[in-house]
């Protein structure tokens, strides 16, 4: 998702919904285990009353972004590794 703050900057972030099909796998799971340097962040949707919280990954004109999606994407294997019981997620992941 993009997401845009009130001096006019772009950010990219994420909901925390992972689902993909499988049983078990989601967004309490991922909220429950995530440990990367994304923060929570409550964002507001346009039409929509609640402002429900995304992880906000970076800035657009960040130049450390590509990096920190890396890193995202790496988090996100481990725990939908760890949440359908694969072993191997137990390993520390590097960022």
């Amino acid at each position: 998702m993009f997401a845009g703050d009130e001096s006019g900057r772009i950010f990219i972030g994420h909901t925390g919904g992972i689902g993909g099909g499988k049983p078990g796998v989601g967004k309490t799971g991922f909220v429950r285990l995530y440990r990367g340097a994304a923060m929570w962040r409550p964002v507001a949707w346009r039409g929509h009353r609640d402002t429900p919280d995304a992880l906000i990954l970076g800035a657009l004109d960040d130049p450390q972004l590509p990096g920190l999606v890396a890193a995202f994407v790496r988090e996100t294997d481990r725990i939908k590794k760890k949440l359908t019981d694969d072993r191997s997620a137990d390993e520390s992941v590097p960022f």
